[in-house]
């Protein structure tokens, strides 16, 4: 037999399932909204740091250039690749044209121009320049992979419709 009050519950959690598939759904996009910005976000700056250690690397490598050209940079960057560490070596080969762009928002004269008036100082300052950006870019990197990771585990505690049951803990029916 079905008394109402069992009716009235099903009917209750009918309804709680449903609102739980809507709250699922959007906390679903935003946290994937969420994780997407952060990564865009992430990629810009692990290029821009990328693009100045490059600047830098490509004043070195040409005779203290004030205004290293996009090809320049390029050359320097690619000449070290092998000793970037593998993720982010990968990052540079995938999203060279990210790293390019950020020829738009980096001046050059501003970054090298305290530098190169140091003269002979000026190939040690560009070189530890260049490996500190890297190493910054390297940082973001690691960030970023720990943030998936946590996004990951964020997403398994959204609640779930699935998880909304109806317990009868005692029934006092006669």
């Amino acid at each position: 037999m079905t008394c109402s009050c069992r009716k009235s519950i099903e009917q209750a959690l009918v309804s709680a399932r449903s609102r739980g598939r809507i709250i699922d759904a959007e906390q679903e996009r935003r946290l994937e909204s969420f994780r997407r910005n952060m990564v865009e976000g992430a990629h810009e700056l692990i290029a821009r740091h990328i693009y100045k250690a490059g600047v830098y690397f490509a004043s070195l490598d040409h005779d203290l250039e004030r205004r290293p050209s996009t090809n320049q940079v390029r050359m320097a960057l690619e000449k070290r690749l092998t000793s970037m560490n593998a993720p982010l070596r990968k990052f540079v080969q995938e999203n060279m044209h990210l790293v390019e762009r950020q020829r738009e928002s980096v001046d050059h004269d501003r970054l090298l121009r305290g530098i190169l008036r140091h003269g002979s100082k000026a190939v040690g300052l560009l070189e530890g320049n260049g490996r500190r950006e890297m190493e910054q870019a390297e940082k973001i990197l690691v960030r970023l992979e720990k943030l998936e990771q946590y996004l990951a585990s964020w997403r398994q505690g959204i609640l779930g419709e699935s998880r909304i049951e109806a317990v009868e803990i005692s029934d006092i029916h006669s």
